[in-house]
């Protein structure tokens, strides 16, 4: 993810994230776990993690599936960039 610039109400940590998920996603080819995120942030809590998804969720940055893994998928990022068509790799996602 390039500078972003931070025009939402969200902590440096949210950029983090979003910076991790992108990252993987691209390196991979799919989204990661919560507890690959919880590893990669060097978190010890998965939910610390939920809420911080949950928070990029709210601000319409990420989308995800309830009940199913891997389902994050990036929607568009903080610097305005949409991200139409971005892959997680989760089951049933267009």
């Amino acid at each position: 993810m390039k500078n972003l610039e931070k025009p939402f109400a969200l902590r440096d940590i949210h950029y983090q994230l979003l910076r991790c998920i992108e990252t993987f996603i691209q390196w991979n080819g799919y989204s990661p776990s919560v507890r690959e995120l919880v590893a990669i942030m060097g978190r010890t809590s998965t939910s610390h993690i939920h809420g911080l998804l949950h928070d990029l969720e709210s601000k319409g940055l990420i989308r995800q599936t309830p009940g199913i893994a891997r389902s994050i998928v990036l929607v568009r990022l903080p610097d305005g960039n949409n991200r139409p068509g971005q892959r997680s790799g989760a089951v049933g996602q267009d």
